[in-house]
């Protein structure tokens, strides 16, 4: 489960950093549509700036993600081989458990 969670943020972090100008088209027309673009500046600069400061955020906020999304994976692997390993000895030996 772990995993699934990684690929979709790094998906979402592939999106995020190779679609900036996508995004900014969108945000753009969506303001223009619902009337949000008479409060803000018409220069298309202010809206770049606006927007690369924004995915900049996400995009750390994703690496974080990421980080320790891998990190709790690589554990949770290590901790369910241990397991596995006990299980194997347990069974190949002639010593059964109490229980």
């Amino acid at each position: 489960m772990e995993l699934v969670c990684v690929r979709n943020t790094k998906r979402l972090y592939d999106l995020i950093s190779t679609n900036e100008r996508w995004l900014m088209r969108r945000v753009v027309d969506y303001a223009k549509k619902h009337g949000y673009i008479k409060y803000t500046s018409p220069r298309e600069k202010d809206w770049e700036a606006s927007i690369r400061g924004l995915s900049e955020s996400i995009l750390k906020a994703l690496e974080h993600h990421l980080d320790l999304g891998l990190n709790i994976a690589i554990m949770a692997a290590y901790h369910n081989s241990v397991i596995k390993l006990y299980k194997m000895r347990i069974n190949a030996s002639s010593i059964k458990p109490l229980c």
